[in-house]
């Protein structure tokens, strides 16, 4: 059996999955990376002929379907090959973040190399396809094969690599497809065209509520804006009784050359500038706010301990640049591209200086004094908190229901994820955008309009009816159709958090799970993603607390197996019950289709 996955970047909802490993850190030099994986050197002749490979099995779908050839160009190709070889190197799948739409396949290294395979991976995906316009609600599935089939689309980059387990395919294409509301087929001019105002478009990495044209970076909106982060960065220095911070032009002028270069190059990277610096990237369709990204920077503090160095700069870095006591002035640049803005922060005194004694002094904890009478939680906030609990703890419920059904261990409610799940939940609410977080811990997200009611119920259902897609006696093998059913059902996951926040129109809902589940590579998922067992098991799950019997969905106790006729009869009258509350919850045919597929027992 040929063992794989693959990811489309032009799409939102995308997971990655991961390859156990000890340290996911880089090396871009040896061969031998950091995580212990080695890298293959292919010859510049075996890449070259799979290169041509991929490029004639994508014409040979293509022609099928009545559109133009593509064309291999050295440029994407040189970028995907690098992507190619940076996922190899780290032994994961994740997004590149570029201009381009892409699409990802992997496979383990003992499945003999096929170019034809590949693309025959992505263009079965046709199955999910339905003609015409791209639909938000249903283009996801389809979207390798819509891709490798989009008319507009003249430019094709391809990148292999391979280190000792895995062989990771990468497709760069440009101009991107995969935009909601363009049909697939359609070959009119050859130019990118902005989404139509209150449309959704999709670029790599999410999905965007698009309104008009954006205006041109003036001088004067530029003025503005570094004023902006300014007073931003003082409001976060001050809760911690730290001097304010001065513009300064020098300063301001080198922000703003990397900012230019940054947006030119469309890369994401840190100048080698003597200065401190901090670095933020967001699509262009995001509103230009000059606190967002000081915010954004100053949200690490939920990973820094105070009064001692950090063993995590790499997480905290930005925060403590921020804060740093003895930074004096500070240099702001931005710069926008056709689908990024780029913002960068030059600091002088530079902060961050490793072996010291006194970051106690250098990174001050929070002065309680400085809090204003606004920070204080009112009456509707301490409303809102217990409506937030309420819900975290119903969807926690309605997760150890579900996995009670496959005898799995019950989840629990984790602080830290609650407010990992929450931050980012707001986030996408604040930005009307849709995508994952990069975190180390697994995540689904579920969108509704704000005009239906808050149902727990309905969004753990949508998560776990993937389970339709998933062959319990295989395992998994297109991945991006189940991940969300798989991470909810994954056993040796053990903690939850929830995050739930709206803006006019939609209503964003995050669960985070740690440890992750969705990890690639293993050898047997039986374990890990066990099927529903027989209906007795299946029930215990299901009781409810009118019985007067504990919730077997958030008891840690081991099932028992009792075939009495008293104990089947009190869980069959407690199945009607429990069934009837899961149908009120929930409305409209699919869910009651997939109900129907999810209690069955072993014996069917």
């Amino acid at each position: 059996m040929r063992f794989s996955w693959c990811i489309v970047l032009s799409v939102a909802f995308t997971t990655c999955y991961f390859v156990k490993a000890e340290d996911n850190s880089i090396t871009t030099e040896q061969p031998e990376t950091e995580t212990g994986v080695t890298i293959k050197q292919e010859d510049d002749d075996t890449l070259q002929k799979f290169y041509q490979e991929v490029l004639n099995a994508h014409n040979k779908v293509r022609k099928e379907h009545g559109v133009p050839p593509l064309e291999l160009k050295d440029e994407l190709t040189e970028k995907s090959q690098s992507w190619a070889i940076h996922l190899a190197k780290k032994n994961i799948i994740e997004n590149s973040f570029s201009e381009y739409s892409e699409n990802i396949y992997g496979e383990s290294t003992n499945a003999k190399r096929n170019a034809t395979a590949v693309v025959k991976f992505w263009s079965d995906k046709m199955k999910f396809y339905k003609p015409g316009k791209l639909n938000v609600d249903d283009w996801w599935n389809a979207a390798p094969f819509t891709q490798i089939i989009w008319a507009k689309s003249k430019y094709l980059g391809v990148g292999m690599s391979e280190n000792d387990d895995f062989r990771f395919v990468v497709c760069f294409y440009d101009p991107p497809g995969n935009l909601i509301d363009q049909d697939p087929l359609e070959k009119e001019d050859d130019s990118l065209p902005l989404a139509p105002e209150n449309t959704f478009y999709i670029l790599p990495g999410g999905m965007f509520l698009e309104g008009n044209e954006n205006e041109n970076l003036t001088h004067s909106i530029k003025e503005n804006f570094i004023v902006d982060v300014l007073e931003a960065h003082n409001q976060f220095r001050s809760l911690h009784g730290v001097e304010t911070l001065q513009l300064q032009d020098d300063l301001t002028m080198e922000s703003q050359a990397w900012a230019d270069h940054l947006a030119e190059t469309n890369t994401f990277e840190h100048s080698s500038s003597n200065h401190g610096e901090n670095i933020y990237k967001e699509p262009i369709f995001f509103e230009r706010n000059g606190t967002t990204p000081v915010k954004f920077w100053y949200d690490e503090i939920q990973f820094y301990k105070f009064g001692k160095e950090p063993d995590n700069w790499q997480k905290v870095g930005h925060f403590t640049q921020l804060i740093w006591a003895d930074t004096r002035y500070v240099g702001v640049g931005i710069a926008e591209n056709k689908y990024y803005r780029f913002i960068v922060c030059n600091y002088d005194p530079r902060g961050n200086i490793v072996n010291l004694t006194n970051y106690e002094d250098l990174i001050p904890a929070v002065e309680s004094e400085n809090l204003v009478e606004g920070d204080v939680i009112n009456e509707d906030d301490k409303e809102n908190e217990v409506i937030l609990q309420d819900f975290r703890n119903k969807i926690v419920d309605e997760h150890n229901k579900l996995r009670a059904m496959h005898q799995v261990l019950p989840l629990h409610l984790k602080n830290e994820l609650n407010d990992a799940s929450q931050k980012w939940a707001e986030y996408l609410a604040s930005h009307n955008f849709l995508a994952h977080n990069s975190t180390v811990y697994g995540e689904n997200i579920y969108v509704s309009s704000t005009d239906s009611k808050l149902n727990a119920t309905a969004a753990v259902m949508y998560w776990y009816n993937k389970n339709k897609l998933y062959d319990f006696t295989k395992g998994p093998e297109d991945w991006i159709s189940i991940e969300d059913f798989t991470q909810l059902l994954w056993t040796e996951t053990k903690f939850l958090g929830v995050g739930m926040a709206e803006n006019e129109k939609l209503r964003y809902i995050v669960c985070n799970y740690d440890p992750r589940g969705n990890i690639l590579g293993l050898n047997d998922y039986s374990k890990l993603l066990p099927p529903i067992r027989r209906y007795h098991s299946v029930l215990d799950g299901m009781i409810t607390h009118d019985t007067g019997i504990e919730d077997a969905g958030v008891d840690t106790k081991p099932f028992v197996d009792n075939d009495s006729a008293s104990e089947k009869e009190s869980t069959n009258n407690t199945m009607k019950v429990d069934l009837e509350g899961v149908l009120n919850a929930t409305s409209g045919p699919e869910v009651l289709e997939n109900l129907s597929t999810i209690f069955h027992t072993d014996e069917d």
